[in-house]
């Protein structure tokens, strides 16, 4: 206390809840009135929950634990675990995997084990399409921890993965404290796909995405292609029906179909289902439908970037529509047009009730996509359905 700032109030309370205690604050007040300090005295009131206990009962479980401790200290042991492999291979990973492999440690020695997962020098601790579950963690002689390894891959990360380097190995370190490192490789064959990527890289592909070896084999800037070839091959071949189903979009597919169709897209391989067989045609043409929407779903950026939302739900008629397409690069505007007169046609043909409303508030949510990072409040659905049923009715 600084004499001669007397007298010295207390200016500040700080508060903090535990595992044990629960602490509620119901007020908190400062009096400005008493000014005979530069400091304004505060006052608050508080709520402590906290356990009861029998005091004799708590003193013996201290004793307990402190006996365990002092032997605990007392010894030269250390920490002795067992890793079930040091070796965990994913295979292939595709676009939107989800997989796991489990590794089990053991405490084999003769005293508790603390041990986290460190990084190599000069990266980080795991990649950045590998999750560790958990982390961190204890365990006593004789216990074991089964730790989770995922592989998530999402968009950002599968454009970097399709277009640069598909080695994906790599090592994760195990520190155990006061004990020895334990390595554990970790790898896996990336399989490049169409889906996940930027408009201005899908138009330059010389050919399937999954023959491309480098980035350098890529179209110049200046020849690209007019429209994704994956988007054109889709496209085409739900045209290629003369009586699509009227409820197209609207029906889930079946995923080992789309799987399938990914996979030809990747490849270049052709799709195994021909026009007009009628065992397999309706659900292959959902199953179509469905692919092209999911891939016009993966691009990075959509079709109308969030920055022109605003002035498309000021469209008032068709044709201010259609000019506000000149605002679009030139690939997204043919995307746009191919996609829509599409979906015109499809909508003529069906008589489903409202079919049309329904298809438009799907492709609104994938074309004019919003941005989730923006601070910007989103535009209203209805507004941009309503600008989508400029083109598709």
């Amino acid at each position: 206390i600084d004499c001669r700032r007397r007298p010295a109030w207390t200016d500040r309370i700080l508060h903090v809840s535990g595992s044990t205690c629960s602490v509620q604050q119901h007020s908190y007040d400062s009096y400005a009135q008493i000014t005979m300090s530069d400091h304004r005295p505060v006052a608050a009131n508080f709520s402590v929950e906290a356990d009861l206990y029998k005091k004799l009962d708590f003193e013996s479980a201290v004793r307990s634990l402190y006996r365990e401790a002092y032997s605990l200290d007392g010894s030269y042991e250390r920490p002795i675990i067992k890793v079930d492999k040091s070796f965990v291979d994913f295979g292939e990973i595709r676009y939107d995997s989800h997989l796991t492999q489990n590794i089990i440690f053991e405490n084999v020695g003769k005293i508790p084990c603390a041990w986290r997962f460190v990084s190599p020098p000069d990266s980080p601790i795991h990649p950045d399409w590998l999750s560790v579950e958990p982390m961190t963690g204890m365990f006593l002689p004789g216990e074991k921890t089964e730790i989770s390894l995922i592989v998530q891959l999402d968009k950002r990360i599968t454009s970097l993965l399709n277009l640069g380097p598909r080695d994906m190995s790599g090592t994760l370190i195990l520190h155990t404290v006061l004990g020895k490192d334990h390595f554990i490789a970790i790898s896996g064959d990336y399989l490049p796909s169409c889906f996940g990527n930027k408009l201005s890289t899908l138009i330059r592909l010389p050919g399937p995405i999954r023959s491309l070896t480098s980035s350098k084999e890529l179209r110049g800037e200046n020849h690209p292609l007019n429209a994704p070839g994956e988007v054109m091959r889709l496209v085409n071949r739900l045209l290629s029906s003369t009586q699509p189903p009227e409820d197209l979009f609207l029906q889930p597919p079946e995923e080992e179909m789309f799987a399938t169709i990914r996979e030809c897209l990747d490849t270049g391989d052709e799709f195994p289902w021909l026009p007009g067989e009628a065992e397999t045609e309706a659900k292959a043409l959902h199953a179509f439908a469905h692919t092209l929407l999911r891939l016009l779903d993966s691009l990075i950026e959509p079709i109308v970037p969030p920055i022109l939302h605003s002035r498309c739900v000021e469209m008032a008629s068709r044709d201010e529509a259609f000019e506000l397409l000149d605002a679009l690069q030139p690939a997204a505007v043919n995307v746009w047009i191919t996609v829509t007169a599409f979906l015109h046609f499809i909508c003529q043909s069906s008589k489903i009730s409202g079919y049309a409303e329904k298809i438009a508030d799907i492709f609104a949510a994938v074309l004019m996509r919003d941005d989730p990072d923006s601070t910007t409040p989103p535009i209203s659905p209805i507004g941009k359905r309503n600008f989508f049923l400029q083109f598709i009715t």
